[in-house]
């Protein structure tokens, strides 16, 4: 099983928005942006990018319905403001598989999913996955870092 993240969360949409400061796209402030967005069109299949047990499917806080999922040795991807989920806790899923349907649910400006890659080192969180960004022959993927953090690399647009 293909346990390491890998791919984009979207067979079709492209990035809205990637990890790091922006102008907020609701108030116009300035604020951080801890993942990146793939747009689309609504109801757009949402992809999980690595084998593993979904451990939350649901509604949560201003992600609105969001999956995520536990791809073992501390990588925990999540996919937030899906229109639809097509999973529950405990399923286990596989690098491709259909988990969600890509919407505008919770605290959005528009139909995106909200991919948000990151470790957790001993139950504590390590690093956000994207602290260490570079660019990866248009995949994602989660690369070692300096001091434990973790990079990805993202190249646009998506087909």
């Amino acid at each position: 099983a293909d346990l390491t993240p890998a791919g984009y969360p979207v067979a079709k949409g492209w990035i809205s928005s990637r990890y790091g400061e922006r102008s907020d796209p609701l108030t116009g402030k300035r604020s951080m942006h801890w993942g990146y967005d793939f747009s689309g069109t609504p109801g757009t299949p949402v992809l999980s990018v690595a084998s593993g047990v979904v451990t939350w499917a649901g509604p949560r806080s201003t992600y609105g319905n969001t999956v995520e999922i536990d791809h073992g040795n501390g990588y925990v991807t999540r996919y937030a403001h899906n229109k639809a989920l097509s999973v529950k806790p405990g399923d286990h899923v596989t690098a491709g598989q259909v988990i969600a349907q890509l919407g505008s649910s919770g605290r959005a400006s528009g139909p995106h999913v909200h991919f948000r890659p990151h470790v957790h080192r001993d139950g504590s969180q390590v690093c956000d996955g994207q602290r260490q960004a570079g660019l990866a022959h248009g995949r994602l993927h989660v690369r070692p870092g300096r001091e434990g953090q973790v990079g990805v690399g993202v190249v646009a647009p998506v087909a």
